[in-house]
């Protein structure tokens, strides 16, 4: 005689006849039959889910496309590399920007970043690799060659989902958030989120105050250098 057949079915559902051996097994009953309110949902159809491992079954069963669950929080994605990037939101050291500049204050993604910054701005190194085609002075033989597939119109680094290809994996990895929708850097301030670093630092220069391009005509500052060109072409086209 199988052990269930000598247990006492102990814990009984308040609102039907069902009782079970185990009280997580009453507990998912309850979710199952007596409410709509499953602690995990699918972000692909919204169907709902009593643990992570019925989700992702359901995500990797149910949508095909959308193959790779991640591992902190069961969101799933059509490519690996969409999946990765979204994992790195998980990463504490990953949210966000932690590098000001201690000469200018200006805040930059990592700390490689922040180095190039110092090194090209406040102490006017322009590199030792020369550009064989255009001059360009870099830092680095890896900047050069990344540099030169400007003039090559090499581009190996092809977007999974809508082809677009790039010269840098770290330009693919930007782009892949238009499809993704993940935004990891947020303003301090405001908690505004961006997908892009670069959009980040334009944005703080609105609460800062900061205006680092400055027209030559009318000394009026602006926030950014496009900003300044389309101010120039208005004011001598008058």
């Amino acid at each position: 005689m199988s052990i269930h057949h000598l247990q006492v079915k102990q814990f009984s559902c308040d609102s039907c006849a069902y009782s079970t051996y185990k009280k997580e097994v009453l507990r998912e009953h309850k979710i199952r039959k007596h409410t709509f309110d499953f602690p995990l949902k699918c972000d692909v159809c919204n169907k709902g889910f009593c643990r992570r491992k019925e989700l992702i079954r359901h995500k990797q069963v149910e949508h095909e496309g959308f193959r790779f669950v991640c591992q902190f929080c069961s969101k799933a994605f059509k490519t690996s590399i969409q999946m990765k990037v979204h994992e790195k939101q998980h990463d504490s050291n990953y949210v966000g920007i932690k590098f000001p500049c201690p000469e200018c204050s200006k805040i930059l993604c990592d700390k490689n970043s922040l180095a190039k910054h110092i090194k090209t701005i406040h102490r006017g190194e322009k590199g030792n690799y020369v550009c064989d085609i255009c001059g360009k002075r870099v830092a680095s033989s890896t900047s050069l060659r990344d540099h030169r597939k400007i003039h090559t119109g090499e581009k190996n680094f092809v977007c999974q989902e809508c082809g677009k290809a790039f010269v840098k994996r770290e330009l693919l990895v930007t782009h892949i958030r238009v499809h993704t929708g993940e935004k990891p850097y947020q303003c301090t301030i405001c908690h505004k989120a961006f997908s892009q670093c670069g959009t980040l630092q334009i944005h703080m220069r609105y609460h800062t105050g900061e205006r680092p391009f400055t027209c030559d005509l009318c000394n009026r500052g602006f926030v950014t250098k496009s900003y300044l060109k389309d101010h120039k072409c208005k004011a001598l086209a008058v």
